[in-house]
């Protein structure tokens, strides 16, 4: 491999002309042969497009994120010999592939391979590790000893390679590993989803455009694994830190570009809304988890309530009517507005709409145990169990999954019965506060006008579980808790008024039952899934509400 110590020639204007193909695809956990195809398929495109360099994102073909897997010596092994075979199917295109990077002494360090038909195959670890959030890459991957070079150099274009977290540096920290200067910058990603990611990606990325005066092809996988979410849109700047193309959130595309242009392909665009990119998140995390697990059939328990609304709704696009059955469950206390609405909603949805009554079993329970509703939550707590019994019977018998309907505002206060109505296999909103599902429900009826009706939309929530309950007078209105609960979540800030102590002391309290939920895939930084440690016995919160 050549290497030249300066570019004298503004990339603009530079005589040999570099096609470069971005491979957006969706990488499955696990899956070495889909992956491989999908790659394989990747470079014989751009060898029809006749490309010049081919990048795919990282841990392309294991799958991000592997977690223990990593561990697995076969895994690791399988996926080298399934990178070298796609390097025989390269002809003329250089191809830069994200992967584990297996070491003689037995480290393993997470990071690309570059494989070049004129002549080289290099390595290029990745250099900075994160350790937060969802992320524990410290605990399977080790960090180069001495500094590394990550350039290479295709048709006298000097072209640098970081991988993910290695580009959130700030840019003279990054340039400390170049020798030389870049003409183009690529950076592949395994860049998880929140609603605020694509904007500070893009400032970033803008950053270093500038700071390096070269083109940066940012490369991101998309789909689902698990617990987390990949949205894509990856896209392309020029020196000038202008945008000349970019992918779509949540779907599979090649980015092609012929470098140098004069030409900007298009002016630089403001994501969607953040209830769009929610819709597809939770969309694609539903998706993904039924395929991984090999079913095709989902239950719902329908309240009347907008959070079961939306849930049947996502569910019923992602596996199809027929495959959604919808199961309400009155008590005396339910009104008829929430059947009406249940049953309305079904009939629009077109799924089976199931109705099984609690109150032969709940006057079991007043009978055998002496229970009556002067007992308050441990009387309200049976008539959710006795329905999470009912779903999971439903499930037991036909094979379904129960999708939960809870959401973090509940999730985040305890607001929820443990093996009631906090059961499922699934959890779909999981990480989207309440005042987020109306906005993904009136995004819903943009889209297919009056599919959930006005009158869940409109009505004040309620669990339904004593006369005249509402949510907010359990609670407070969520247009007041979301914003609180945004700011206590993280535990980063000190409680000030009396809303936000009653609400940290609920969070706190509370943390047992979330460890008894069913998984979801987070969409914010701070989120109450699997990147939160939070311990279940603690002093800390008295520390905290009696410090002056």
């Amino acid at each position: 491999m050549s290497k030249s110590s300066h570019h004298t020639i503004p990339p603009n204007v530079r005589k040999q002309p570099l096609r470069l193909v971005l491979a957006q695809l969706r990488s499955s956990l696990g899956d070495l042969s889909g992956n491989y195809t999908r790659a394989h398929k990747a470079i014989q495109f751009a060898e029809k497009k006749r490309a010049d360099l081919l990048v795919l994102p990282e841990l392309f073909l294991l799958g991000y994120y592997s977690r223990d897997w990593f561990y697995n010596a076969d895994l690791i092994r399988k996926e080298q010999e399934l990178k070298e075979e796609l390097f025989h199917v390269a002809q003329d295109t250089t191809v830069i592939i994200g992967s584990t990077l297996p070491q003689p002494d037995g480290r393993i360090y997470n990071g690309a391979t570059v494989y070049s038909p004129f002549g080289y195959q290099i390595d290029i670890p990745k250099h900075y590790l994160p350790f937060n959030n969802v992320f524990y890459e410290h605990r399977y991957f080790d960090v180069p000893p001495t500094p590394f070079k990550p350039i290479i150099n295709i048709k006298d274009w000097a072209i640098g390679v970081v991988i993910c977290e290695d580009m959130w540096r700030p840019s003279h920290i990054l340039a400390r590993h170049f020798e030389q200067p870049l003409d183009l910058l690529i950076i592949i990603n395994a860049s998880p989803f929140t609603p605020e990611k694509y904007s500070n990606r893009y400032r970033l990325v803008q950053e270093h455009a500038k700071f390096f005066n070269s083109y940066v092809a940012y490369v991101n996988i998309w789909g689902a694994q698990e617990e987390v979410v990949f949205d894509g849109q990856s896209f392309i700047l020029s020196p000038s830190g202008s945008l000349l193309k970019q992918a779509r959130a949540f779907g599979s595309e090649y980015l092609i570009l012929d470098l140098p242009t004069k030409q900007f392909l298009q002016a630089s665009s403001s994501p969607p809304s953040k209830a769009e990119q929610l819709f597809h998140a939770v969309w694609e995390s539903l998706r993904r988890y039924f395929h991984s697990v090999n079913k095709r059939k989902a239950i719902v328990g329908l309240s009347g309530g907008i959070d079961s609304a939306v849930v049947a709704t996502i569910a019923t696009r992602v596996l199809g009517s027929q495959n959604v059955t919808a199961i309400f469950m009155p008590s005396r206390y339910t009104s008829e507005e929430s059947k009406n609405a249940a049953m309305q909603l079904a009939q629009n949805l077109g799924i089976h709409f199931k109705e099984i009554s609690i109150e032969p079993m709940l006057r079991a329970f007043e009978e055998t145990l002496g229970i009556s509703e002067i007992d308050g939550i441990a009387f309200q707590n049976i008539q959710s169990r006795i329905r999470g019994s009912i779903l999971m019977c439903e499930s037991n018998r036909t094979g379904a999954l129960v999708l939960n309907t809870g959401n973090k505002s509940e999730l985040a206060v305890g607001y929820f019965t443990l093996y009631g109505d906090g059961i499922g296999a699934w959890s779909v909103l999981g990480d989207v506060l309440k005042t987020e599902v109306y906005e993904i429900a009136e995004l819903i009826n943009k889209r297919w006008p009056g599919l959930i009706p006005e009158i869940i939309i409109s009505r004040p929530p309620t669990a339904e579980l004593a006369p005249n309950q509402k949510d907010e007078q359990d609670l407070m209105p969520y247009s007041k808790l979301d914003p609180i609960l945004k700011e206590m979540i993280p535990l980063w800030n000190t409680p000030n008024s009396s809303n936000e102590k009653w609400i940290l002391k609920k969070i706190v309290s509370t943390e047992y039952k979330r460890r008894q939920t069913p998984p979801f895939s987070v969409m914010s930084d701070c989120n109450l899934g699997i990147g939160r440690m939070l311990p279940m016995t603690t002093k800390y919160l008295d520390e905290m509400l009696t410090y002056e």
